[in-house]
């Protein structure tokens, strides 16, 4: 089951997740059966802007985050034909037609982390990590033996397997005259953990802001 966020005028930050621990058990989600292609990764670096546009989704989410963030070291592929994606939250933002011959992603490097809360990891290394914190395999092991699980029991492994959840970027995709750009992101830390979205980053004359999160999904 996967919940969706709204599109919402009011609370700029309504997606952003204040207190992620307790909503890691508001539904479940599996992990993915097949293992994605690889993607081409661009020769090219992030551009200033580029980096400025995902410093400032992290800067925000780290707000509501609070602790030290893993991050992907390797942009997702922006799917805006996805469930995720609806043309409501991004109405009257005319996007730059993106050329999806060949597919890219970027590798993030250390300007775009935001100080020492952030620690760039490789998300295939760091996917065996969760697996092996996902709090899941007590509540398994636990059905098995035919014994309840106990909230104390739960503590620990909820907050090891958030503490080794990973955090990714989609590439972005910007306007016409590049005022706003959308990003996606995502938060995994389990089978039963997570969250994301889509954000709007807007440019102003303090440099660009996420705005608003439009559909999106917690676990």
């Amino acid at each position: 089951m996967v919940a969706g966020w709204r599109c919402d005028n009011g609370d700029p930050y309504v997606g952003f997740p204040s207190e992620p621990l307790p909503s890691a058990l508001l539904c479940i989600c599996a992990y993915a059966q097949e293992t994605p292609p690889k993607l081409k990764v661009s020769e090219q670096p992030l551009s200033e802007e580029r980096v400025a546009v995902y410093r400032a989704v992290l800067k925000r989410y780290m707000k509501y985050f609070g602790d030290v963030l893993n991050l992907a070291n390797e942009t997702e592929p922006l799917d805006l034909s996805g469930p995720l994606f609806d043309e409501s939250c991004v109405k009257g933002i005319a996007l730059e037609k993106a050329d999806n011959s060949t597919p890219l992603v970027h590798k993030l490097g250390p300007s775009v982390a935001i100080g020492r809360n952030i620690v760039l990891l490789d998300p295939e290394q760091q996917e065996l990590r969760i697996r092996e914190n996902d709090f899941q395999n007590l509540l398994r092991k636990g059905a098995e033996q035919g014994k309840q699980v106990t909230d104390e029991e739960l503590d620990k492994p909820l907050k090891q397997g958030f503490a080794t959840g990973l955090f990714s970027l989609s590439e972005m995709a910007f306007d016409k005259p590049h005022r706003h750009a959308i990003v996606i992101f995502n938060f995994v830390c389990g089978r039963l953990c997570g969250n994301g979205g889509i954000v709007i980053v807007k440019k102003g004359h303090d440099g660009w802001k996420a705005m608003k999160p439009g559909r999106g999904w917690i676990s």
